[in-house]
């Protein structure tokens, strides 16, 4: 959108331009306006809220906000080393209220006056606007006035109805990765530009700015700092973005979805574009607890070299109407940002569960937000998604239409061969010794029919016995000390065990080899393995 070419169009159509921007943020569309001022051939989103005012063809510009009924700024006395902030903009605006100046429909007609109709008129956050008879009242004094010198409003509201038709609507959204990258040009990164722009996506223009500053002050700016920062002062983020490192070598057991992750990176070549092949979408990974299906999604971003996207819908809910939708828009459209990532909403069903009675116990709002993400998943091409949920029982048959994801993958309890791949991973990770071979032989029949959670806790007791008891190597009353704690999974939970069964063998692919059902396996198992009774 070019400011230069709406002013040439309103010469053409009789009005002066209204350009609407309608932002959350005021002070950066105030900034925005009066750089654009001084460049009126540039894009927005080609816009440095650095860039100098001198030089500028309009010298002047009317105001009027929230602290000023009315007033004015000259351009060229703005202060030079004060444009980052457009709060810093306020000491420069002159008092222009007089007795004829006193009423808000007076300072509407001034728009009209002789000698201001060269220049721009700006109108910050117009509550009066909302009034039928002020938005006519503007209506009116800029058909008259017919010169192309443009009228600017920031607002956080959309125009009146009055309006919507005449003004040209600029949603200024949250920060594009672009303009990120124009700011960490001032700063050294080294070689986590691109990290760090993804990094400071979420924040606003001001919670920017002052991440900057301070992670500026240990000279280059890193990915922990921002990262550290963040979590210190802005927990509201709706965006968890990092760059996982692991491999497939880092999942022990379920050899089928290995195999189907191995051939994801075929998708992206440039022989499947030529070829019109489209990407996969995703899919939802299902199952017990603690069977590595968040690890799933950092390992196909580690695969495909993307970053990881985590959505946190907890904190896109909230309680004011319309926030919620206007919430994940805005993390929607920060996800196009980074164009190729893998999306991760872990646990979906703790919040898309309430889906179907969403009219009747929030008045839609969570039909609403879920009908944005829908609609994002069908059209979006650069993202994989991938959804997890201990109850797929509880998500919206809409979510799993084709179209918007692939498939569903089940992943169950790792059977006896899975189980000792996933406890080799675990013992070399914590670095485990054992005394004897059969003290090791002792140890996969105690973690038989574990998930992968409650093994990795297994080795962790272990590493935790052998430091109480100054020991160095394990052995079998260790063992029995280490798992007397854990009540695996299969046992407390054995009826939404059944439940996930049932569902996987109709709909789902298995994420390892399909195996006897879980309950028929700890019925046929010993007693002795799992050393709890």
């Amino acid at each position: 959108m070019q400011f230069n070419k709406l002013s040439k169009s309103g010469m053409k159509s009789g009005y002066s331009p209204l350009i609407w921007i309608q932002t959350l943020e005021l002070e950066r569309g105030v900034s925005y306006v009066l750089n654009s001022l001084n460049d009126a051939g540039q894009n927005l989103e080609d816009f440095s809220l650095g860039a100098a005012f001198t030089n500028s063809e309009i010298k002047k510009v009317y105001i009027s906000a929230q602290r000023y009924l009315y007033g004015s700024v000259e351009l060229k006395n703005l202060d030079s080393n004060n444009k980052q902030c457009s709060f810093n903009y306020l000491k420069d605006i002159k008092n222009e209220v007089n007795p004829d100046l006193n009423k808000y429909e007076n300072v509407l007609l001034e728009i009209g006056n002789e000698e201001k109709k060269k220049s721009p008129h700006l109108f910050v956050e117009p509550m009066p606007l909302k009034n039928p008879m002020y938005s006519k009242i503007l209506l009116d004094v800029m058909a008259f006035k017919g010169t192309g010198a443009p009228v600017f409003v920031v607002a956080t509201f959309a125009p009146p109805e009055e309006l919507a038709e005449y003004a040209y609507k600029i949603s200024l959204d949250a920060l594009t990765a672009k303009e990120i990258e124009l700011y960490l040009n001032k700063y050294r990164t080294g070689d986590e530009k691109l990290q760090c722009v993804e990094a400071l996506l979420g924040l606003t223009y001001i919670q920017m700015l002052q991440c900057l500053e301070y992670c500026s002050k240990s000279g280059n700016i890193s990915v922990a700092d921002i990262h550290k920062f963040k979590t210190e002062n802005f927990d509201g983020s709706m965006l968890e973005i990092s760059h996982p490192t692991m491999s497939l070598n880092d999942m022990g057991g379920y050899h089928a979805f290995k195999k189907y992750v191995s051939t994801l990176p075929k998708f992206y070549t440039d022989e499947a574009k030529q070829l019109g092949i489209k990407k996969p979408k995703g899919f939802i990974a299902f199952g017990v607890p603690g069977c590595s299906k968040t690890v799933a999604a950092s390992i196909i971003a580690a695969t495909l070299k993307v970053p990881l996207v985590n959505i946190n819908l907890s904190k896109i809910m909230q309680g004011l109407v319309g926030a919620s939708e206007g919430n994940m828009e805005r993390a929607l459209n920060q996800v196009r940002e980074l164009k190729q990532c893998v999306i991760l909403i872990d646990e979906a069903e703790k919040v898309l569960g309430g889906f179907q009675s969403s009219h009747q116990s929030d008045a839609g709002t969570l039909a609403r937000v879920m009908s944005r993400l829908l609609t994002f998943l069908h059209e979006n091409e650069n993202s994989f998604s991938v959804f997890t949920s201990n109850d797929i029982t509880k998500l919206p048959p809409e979510l799993m239409r084709a179209g918007r994801l692939d498939t569903q993958w089940y992943f169950s309890v790792p059977n006896s061969e899975e189980a000792q791949e996933i406890l080799s991973i675990y013992i070399k990770k914590y670095g485990l010794k054992f005394k004897s071979k059969a003290d090791l032989e002792y140890l996969v029949n105690a973690i038989d029919r574990f998930t992968g959670a409650e093994i990795e806790q297994t080795v962790i007791n272990l590493q935790r016995v052998l430091f109480v008891n100054d020991r160095k190597e394990v052995t079998q009353g260790l063992i029995e000390e280490a798992v007397m704690t854990i009540v695996p999974v299969v046992k407390s939970s054995s009826d939404s065990i059944a439940a996930l069964e049932e569902h996987a063998r109709k709909f789902a692919v298995y994420a390892s080899e399909k195996k006897a059902s879980l309950l028929e396996s700890v019925k046929k198992s010993s007693k002795s393995n799992y050393l709890t009774e």
